[in-house]
């Protein structure tokens, strides 16, 4: 436990083990000391905190943290003035249970970020943050976390949250709340939110509520995620990347009209890479006209096939950089980059694929490209290849 001195600390500490009480007033040179307690016997002992605790206090830190915090049974005490908890239980590996009203005499929080990162959590109280109306940080919350599942409704009470990044990153969870975010409509970014976590689905209308969402990159990376609801981001316009959004997970496919609602992406690298999808809905980046990064977006996928006219609203593409490496694809459509005149990028495009023939006039638009290095290597199935168009082979 740390607590800094202030002028207004004015807080005594009973170490629940019959010793002195402790007391604190005012700003003290020798706090940590006072605070420092070494029990006589192991065990389990109940420490009490009373009075108000204006220094910042923490039970967790970006170190090895408090591990011999198991449980906390009372309110955080009121901490006038403070409005950001960072770490406060962070790396607590022991602590397993937090009380419902645990924040009820702190409504000014505004930041929880790594709150409970690295917590022995499994289970949250439906009611935790029902008392943080103006919390706005919840980046890292519980990030490494051993949480298996959360409420329905445990950020209903917070309309101004607006920072999630990596909210459950490398935690336990197992499934995703309908709902979980409709009481949020400020929230900007979901990066890395479930990123390596167990969860298996997404609830259909997920974002639903959340129109000022800019950042998917990597919120289901590494998942269990098998399927995708149709429409799930019909409702957020204002995203610019999809960077790694459903890479390395299970997905077999990719619902039509899926990014219709998206104009402002500018990035779908790594999109779908290494997942299990076999086939790209046609029209399926139409309404995308401000992507410049397509590099990566269906390597290591099972698709063998490409819509034609896939990427003919896109004009403002920059790279195509493994784009469809390591694909089962066995053509290429005559006209797939004729409106792509900024294109600098064709680096192993193709690379170890399936196709038989490269389509003559293939990249006559493409005058700006500075690299084609690997664009068709490692294919041995290449048995057409137009006059002017020199391919690298093993």
């Amino acid at each position: 436990m740390s607590i800094s001195n202030n002028a207004n600390n004015d807080f005594i500490i009973d170490w629940g083990d019959g010793s002195p009480l402790v007391s604190v007033q005012g700003s003290q040179p020798n706090l940590s000391a006072l605070l420092a307690r070494t029990y006589a016997s192991h065990g389990e002992y109940t420490i009490t905190i009373m009075g108000t605790v204006a220094g910042n206090m923490t039970f967790g830190s970006i170190g090895r943290g408090e591990q011999r915090l198991t449980e906390v049974l009372t309110p955080f005490p009121h901490q006038p003035g403070r409005t950001i908890f960072t770490q406060l239980f962070a790396r607590t590996t022991n602590l397993t249970s937090v009380p419902e009203n645990l924040f009820a005499a702190n409504p000014q929080l505004t930041g929880l970020n790594t709150g409970f990162d690295s917590t022995g959590l499994t289970t949250v109280p439906a009611g935790l943050f029902r008392y943080t109306p103006n919390l706005e940080d919840a980046g890292a919350l519980f990030r490494s976390s051993a949480i298996t599942t959360i409420p329905a409704g445990l950020f209903d009470y917070n309309p101004a949250l607006t920072r999630f990044n990596e909210a459950f990153r490398w935690s336990n969870l197992t499934a995703i709340p309908p709902g979980l975010f409709d009481n949020n409509p400020a929230i900007t970014s979901f990066h890395q939110v479930f990123q390596a976590t167990n969860i298996t689905s997404i609830p259909p209308g997920l974002f639903d509520n959340n129109p000022a969402i800019h950042n998917f990159d990597s919120t289901f990376l590494n998942t269990g995620v098998t399927a995708i609801p149709p429409g799930l981001f019909d409702n957020t316009p204002a995203v610019t990347t999809f960077q790694s959004t459903f890479r390395d997970t299970p997905l077999t496919a990719i619902p039509p009209g899926l990014f219709d609602n998206n104009p402002a992406v500018t990035n779908f690298s790594l999109t779908f890479q290494d997942t299990n999808i076999t086939s790209i809905p046609a029209g399926l980046f139409d309404n995308n006209p401000a992507v410049t990064q397509f590099q990566q977006t269906f390597q290591d996928t099972p698709i063998t096939a490409i819509p034609p006219g896939l990427f003919n609203n896109n004009t403002a593409v920059t790279t195509f950089r493994y784009t469809f490496t390591r694909t089962n694809i066995t053509s290429i459509p005559p006209d797939l980059f004729n409106n792509h005149p900024n294109v600098t990028s064709f680096i192993a495009t193709f690379r170890d694929t399936n196709i038989t023939a490269i389509p003559a006039g293939l990249f006559n638009n493409n005058l700006a490209v500075t690299s084609f290095a690997g664009t068709f290597h490692w294919i041995d199935t290449l048995v057409s290849i137009p006059a002017n168009c020199t391919v690298q082979n093993p």
